[in-house]
């Protein structure tokens, strides 16, 4: 199995071939639409082609060519299907190119100025037939190519939001845990400064006391001098 860094390489090498693709029959149909008396059917066949072959060119070039990010996050599933539907739109416009390129040519005199030709003089109509046909074929493929990248877009998009989810619910536990953590340190704590107000109070209330204690002692002993004193003042007058 190739490595991803392999596999991104290919759908990038794709999408350059396809952007190739699309310019080079952007410009191909440029010069045949420079034909006079063109078919309804097929001018209108063109401009769809044309219209859709710009869109897949917008989109190669934004999405799928080094760089991209949306070409970075492509599972093994996206990269297959929109690998084989890019192959064969490139195949196709290649064929197209090559049919009309070679019919059409550059389509200016030795002047560089245009040369109107006429649609039936460059094309017959079994070649007509053929290039219709070709052209309705690249036009069902470039929109298959757009549906799958609309796909793969929404299907990124999807998983980035299950992510972004994923990563709020964690921080959201993150949160809770640390909390909780919190609340039990804290909960230590209180109890830890409680137990210290106490044993401290306890302490001074102790302290308290025994000074107090030593005061009324002291005050016992200086009332028995002061009594003695007394006594012995009465006993001289």
């Amino acid at each position: 199995m190739a490595d991803p860094v392999t596999i991104l390489g290919a759908v990038a090498a794709g999408a350059q071939l396809v952007d190739v693709a699309a310019s080079a029959l952007l410009n191909t149909i440029l010069l045949v639409k420079k034909l006079r008396d063109i078919p309804k059917k097929l001018a209108a066949t063109l401009d769809d082609v044309e219209k859709s072959t710009s869109r897949v060119h917008y989109a190669c070039s934004r999405m799928l060519l080094p760089g991209s990010k949306v070409s970075e996050q492509l599972d093994p599933g996206q990269i297959s299907s929109l690998t084989q539907v890019a192959d064969d739109l490139r195949q196709a416009m290649d064929v197209v190119c090559t049919t009309l390129g070679g019919v059409v040519g550059p389509g200016l005199s030795g002047n560089g100025k245009t040369i109107q030709r006429f649609w039936r003089s460059v094309l017959s109509v079994n070649v007509e037939k053929d290039v219709a046909d070709q052209l309705e074929r690249i036009n069902r493929l470039n929109d298959e190519l757009l549906r799958q990248l609309g796909m793969t877009s929404l299907e990124l998009q999807a998983a980035v939001s299950q992510t972004l989810d994923r990563v709020a619910s964690d921080v959201r536990d993150g949160q809770a845990r640390l909390l909780d953590v919190f609340d039990r340190d804290h909960g230590d704590l209180r109890v830890a400064v409680e137990a210290h107000h106490s044993a401290t109070a306890s302490r001074r209330l102790q302290d308290i006391s025994t000074a107090s204690d030593k005061t009324q002692q002291t005050a016992s002993q200086i009332q028995g001098s002061i009594a003695i004193s007394s006594q012995q003042m009465q006993e001289i007058y």
